[in-house]
């Protein structure tokens, strides 16, 4: 038995023990709470189809009590059966889709959980057991099979048969299995979570199903992707779950407002595991904040921040234990779907190394077991699909260079595929590196700088310059389109204009009251603004530039000026999140390569800026100076 698998069921056995009664059932309140609900028992676990009763065991129910089978987002009224003082029995009813669900009673508007059951929809049919087969499954859409669909416990893969059954001889180390949803189909969901994984619940040594349903969509030949990078959602005192209601509303918005299918697709860091215990935010909150958007299917992407930080500290040791509970909330860490005529890839790029002695470290690299997987998955691709990669940490740095251990080996598992589109979160800031195999998109932060510029001074902003939001890819085909969208700005809100001789940025003006050596640490991030200036330059921060963007400006009077790209600090990060947190500026000010500067004749003339990006669209801005440089100015 492989070390990780013992890991696993030293945990499985943990939960089991704390939680599962002598004939396997998950405890409620045995005690009862205010309704006098006592002795309850709830299986685990149930596989069956709609309709099919399941028996649960507690004392005090009435025939006047109401159930409800409540998941994360999808609530059903339970028809119920009392069988005897003790025991009691609920339907399935029209409509359940497979994933955990609390069982709640409710008399007289006051509600009482009984306890969680796992169910699992099985289509109608039998199949066959095959020698040396100890998963197998039927994939089907409105009872009908469907061929050819992909199935892999993230080291076996296989594919659906004619009849659309499956079989997989599984070391079940990751205690799930999971689909690779076929183009024109799409996964029940769960609140935002697609139904494409199930967990296994029975030893390896026993043979156990898990069927998987699929619905039909409208065409997506042409459909939007909104990738969401580090949303860090942990209850903290800078009000980071009001800030995401904002998120919320803007992306309930632009779902709201798209004619084609459209999807999401997270960056990992969705959690921040330094909180998860001591500000009781784990999956199962994030989940339940999430489910806030609506009608937006979310693929997600394990972060170095879901991986596992124990209550004191104390990390796990190595990879496998450190992401026990992402894949008990959120499903697999690598996995493969489909929509329309591209093909995604989820995988871990953030490979723990942790020695066990209560700290974390990790590495930037696809584990070997991946790679393997990945070669498997894409034999089953189509080559002239697009190929889109997700990962959390980025493959290239800003300047290009490679940042990713093993690059070569998982790009060399992509060579035959005209398009690669890579992905990537992690650092926050909004940068595009491409070369002949592959463009990467370093793709923003949900959260900016943690959440923290919207807190200290009601900007919501990256450590870039750039906004915190999201970008969205519209696909034709297998052809992306993209742009970057901040929160609660227009799709057209591309660049930050700046006139550097209203910019003057120290310590004297910023921190006055910080100690002398914060004060000196300030002056050395704003080394660049220190001094007053009248050198007319005017300074236009493009956060999602590329070489195939152009920035054009003219001076009204004077005719066109030339515009020359320079590395600087964002001026209005300083001021909105450097300056206040200069004891501790974990996501301080950084120096960013999509910067240009013009240098204007006079001080009070007017700008036109146009910058277009590489497929045409066109953003201007009528720049009036002088332009003041504040908080104000620029909220």
């Amino acid at each position: 038995m492989n070390v990780r698998l013992i890991s696993y069921l030293m945990t499985a056995l943990v939960l089991l023990a704390s939680s599962c009664s002598k004939d396997g059932g998950v405890q409620g309140n045995d005690q009862g709470g205010g309704l006098g609900i006592s002795g309850i028992t709830i299986p685990a676990e149930f596989a069956g189809r709609e309709g099919n009763q399941v028996t649960c065991w507690a004392k005090g129910i009435l025939e006047t009590d109401r159930l409800t089978l409540e998941g994360t987002a999808n609530n059903f009224n339970v028809d119920f059966e009392i069988l005897s003082p003790s025991r009691f029995s609920i339907t399935i009813p029209e409509g359940m889709v497979t994933g955990m669900y609390d069982l709640v009673l409710t008399r007289d508007g006051v509600s009482e959980t009984l306890g969680q059951i796992y169910i699992s929809i099985i289509a109608e049919g039998d199949i066959p057991d095959k020698a040396g087969m100890n998963v197998k499954g039927i994939v089907h859409c409105g009872g009908e099979p469907v061929p050819g669909v992909v199935v892999s416990d993230g080291v076996q893969v296989t594919e659906t048969d004619a009849n659309g059954c499956w079989w997989l001889s599984s070391d079940k180390t990751y205690g799930l299995v999971f689909i690779s949803t076929p183009e024109g189909y799409v996964c029940n969901c769960n609140g935002v979570l697609p139904g494409y994984f199930q967990y296994l619940k029975q030893p390896v040594n026993v043979v156990e199903r898990l069927d998987f349903e699929l619905n039909a969509t409208p065409d997506q030949t042409n459909h939007r992707l909104l990738v969401l990078g580090d949303m860090h959602l942990a209850n903290r005192s800078n009000r980071d779950l009001q800030q995401f209601g904002e998120f919320v509303a803007d992306i309930n918005e632009v779902v709201a407002s798209t004619s084609v299918p459209v999807y999401g697709l997270t960056l990992g860091d969705m959690t921040f595991d330094s909180f998860w215990y001591t500000n009781l935010y784990f999956f199962e909150d994030y989940l339940r904040d999430a489910a806030m958007i609506k009608n937006l299917p979310i693929y997600h992407t394990i972060g170095n921040h879901d991986h596992e930080l124990g209550k004191r500290g104390a990390y796990p040791a190595g990879e496998f234990a450190t992401t026990v509970k992402y894949r008990n909330s959120l499903g697999p860490t690598w996995y493969s779907f489909n929509i329309g005529r591209v093909h995604y890839v989820v995988l871990d790029d953030i490979y723990s190394t942790n020695p066990g002695d209560g700290t974390f470290s990790y590495e930037n690299t696809v584990s070997q077991e991946q790679i393997e997987w990945l070669k498997k998955d894409l034999s089953y691709v189509d080559r002239t699909k697009t190929i889109v990669v997700a990962s959390h940490a980025q493959f290239h740095g800003k300047d290009g260079s490679v940042s990713l251990k093993n690059y070569r080996e998982v790009m060399d598992c992509l060579d035959g595929f005209s398009r690669v589109h890579i992905f990537t979160g992690h650092t926050h800031l909004v940068y595009n590196v491409e070369d002949e195999k592959m463009f990467e998109h370093n793709a923003g932060a949900v959260c900016a700088t943690w959440w923290w510029t919207g807190y200290h001074s009601d900007i919501h902003i990256a450590q870039d310059g750039a906004p915190g939001g999201y970008t969205i890819v519209d696909f034709t085909g297998g052809e992306p389109q993209w742009q970057f969208k901040g929160t609660g700005h227009p799709v057209g809100f591309q660049f930050r204009c700046y006139d550097g001789n209203s910019i003057q940025i120290n310590s004297g003006i910023y921190c006055k009251d910080e100690s002398s050596a914060n004060r000196s640490k300030f002056d050395s991030y704003a080394s660049q603004w220190k001094d007053k200036s009248s050198d007319n330059y005017v300074y236009i921060n493009v956060w999602n530039w590329d070489p195939e963007w152009t920035v054009e400006v003219t001076e009204e009077g004077a005719g066109s000026l030339d515009v020359t790209q320079v590395t600087l600090k964002d001026p209005l990060h300083l001021i909105a999140y450097t300056a206040p947190s200069i004891s501790q500026p974990t996501f301080a000010t950084s120096d960013n390569l999509h910067f240009f500067r013009v240098q204007a004749s006079k001080p009070n003339s007017t700008l036109d800026i146009k910058v277009t990006d590489r497929f045409g669209n066109v953003y201007t801005e009528r720049m009036e100076r002088p332009r003041p440089f504040s908080l104000a100015q620029y909220r």
